[in-house]
């Protein structure tokens, strides 16, 4: 299954259906041999008919990520509805339809500079506006469960330093302690997160946290960071709840 970090944007064949090729790191979107073979956002969607996903990229030492390259998924990683190129300035617009889709990844300079970064389960219908960082962290696989007052997310880290340190891609889940789980959810107050288990075998950890405080509506978005002091490296991820 970790195999998967150096897979996505070596996807090669169109109709949602997808080989591996050798993994290899890019920079620029046109570096990608297959990306101008993928279907553009904005050739795809006729804007009278459809919303707009929009917003910008950042580093997490607050820079702008000049033309982040995004992939819009549907139904599972692995099947790219479409590509868009962001501008210079790390904004990004482009046409979807309205249904939902399972995710969008974020990246630029692959396996170089960073990794991915995701937003996933968004929703349909609305137009949305993001607020995307990538850093050496990919905070892969989210999910994200609520009740009673209490939050349970489960997610797979991959960690950039130990894949440029020469380490397997079984061997890329990078160490994080309680102390490096950050959960935003809105105005809420998000107390006691701690780990509730690790499972070897897929990288993924189990976090749980109480949420209280919360103050007019409850927010739809929830956003986990992540710091693992093994290379000092930051990542996040953020998930739409459609439970809500």
């Amino acid at each position: 299954m970790l195999n998967r970090i150096l897979l996505y944007f070596f996807i090669l064949i169109l109709n949602n259906s997808y080989a591996l090729a050798s993994p290899a790191p890019f920079d620029k979107c046109g570096d990608l041999p297959e990306w101008k073979t993928l279907p553009q956002c904005n050739t795809l969607f006729d804007s009278s008919n459809a919303r707009i996903i929009s917003g910008n990229v950042n580093s997490f030492d607050g820079q702008s990520v000049e033309n982040p390259c995004l992939f819009l998924f549907d139904k599972k990683e692995g099947d790219v509805v479409c590509v868009h190129e962001g501008e210079k300035s790390g904004h990004f617009k482009f046409y979807a339809s309205r249904q939902s889709f399972h995710s969008l990844a974020t990246v630029r300079g692959y396996a170089i500079n960073h990794l991915e970064t995701w937003v996933k389960n968004l929703p349909k219908n609305e137009d949305l506006e993001l607020t995307l960082r990538i850093g050496r962290l990919e905070i892969y696989g989210t999910e994200v469960h609520f009740s009673d007052q209490k939050i349970n997310i489960s997610f797979i880290p991959w960690s950039l330093g130990r894949y440029l340190n020469g380490l397997p891609l079984n061997d890329i889940t990078p160490l994080v302690t309680d102390d490096g789980i950050f959960v935003e959810f809105g105005s809420c107050q998000i107390d006691g997160i701690k780990i509730e288990g690790f499972d070897s075998a897929s990288g993924k950890y189990s976090v749980s946290g109480n949420v209280s405080k919360c103050e007019n509506q409850t927010p739809k978005t929830i956003k986990i960071k992540v710091f693992s002091i093994e290379y000092n490296e930051w990542g996040e991820s953020q998930y739409f709840c459609d439970w809500i």
